[in-house]
Order: C-alpha cells, then structure tokens, then sequence
C-alpha cells in the first residue's frame, strides 16, 4: 500500500485520531466510526492504516551526474510542413479541444469546413495555434 493514498484524508485522520485521546466514550467511538468510513472511502482498512503507520518510508536514492547540456526542445510543426492527413488530425484533435480561447476554436471550426485549403494568412494562424498545443504537450 502507497502512502500517497493518504494525502488527501491525512487532515481528517489526524483530526479524529487526536478525537480519540477524549474522555469521553461515546465521542471517542464516534471518532472511530468516522475514522472508518473515512478510510472506506478510500478503500483503506485499519489493518492497511497501521500497516502505512508502522512502515519506515523507502530510502529514496539519488544520483547526480555532472552538468548536462540543456535538451533543445523538439520543434513544433508548421501547417505548411504537415502532410495531408496529419492536417486533419491536427484539425480534429483541435476541434475537440476545450483548452482553446474561443476565438482559437472558431477558427479551427472554420478552417475544418472550409472546401479549399487555408489561405496564406490562415495557415500562419494555424500554424501559431499548432506551436501553442505542442509547447502543451499535444501530438496528432
């Protein structure tokens, strides 16, 4: 079991755990029933609770080379230098994209039902949005 599952309840764990140090009963067994339907949620029991408790956390190893020469970052490709179909998969992997200003998504509509291809102006345009989704990690 990872530890990580644990970030996101860690505070409301730590809350009822520290609940239970009360004197009184009925406070201290509603903190373990909250304690367990909080860990249920996550698919914890509290046999894999203490298990994560007890475990010493991995060594973590690291090492450092010398000095790297920075990687110079794969160009994104130009409308001008992309073959037929990968044009239309850029179109369509753009034209379903909610990451666009609207004035971006508009455009790539229109390009899209266009019978012709861009024009000069319009494949330029194209060409800035493509650059724009590369540097975000997208590929077509």
């Amino acid at each position: 079991m990872n530890r990580a599952v644990l970030a996101p309840i860690a505070p409301r764990v730590g809350q009822l755990v520290r609940m239970l140090s009360t004197d009184r009963d009925g406070e201290a067994l509603a903190a373990v029933r909250a304690l367990g339907r909080i860990l249920a949620g996550v698919g914890l029991t509290f046999h894999e609770l203490a298990d994560l408790i007890e475990r010493e956390p991995p060594e973590r190893i690291v090492y450092l080379a010398g000095p790297r020469e920075p990687l110079e970052p794969e160009a994104a490709p130009t409308w001008a230098n992309l073959a037929p179909a990968e044009r239309t998969a850029w179109l369509t992997l753009l034209s379903g994209s909610d990451c666009l200003k609207p004035f971006e998504a508009n455009f790539i509509a229109s390009v899209a039902r266009q019978v012709h291809g861009p024009t000069p102006k319009q494949a330029v345009i194209l060409s800035q949005i493509i650059g724009k989704a590369w540097s975000h990690g997208w590929r077509a």
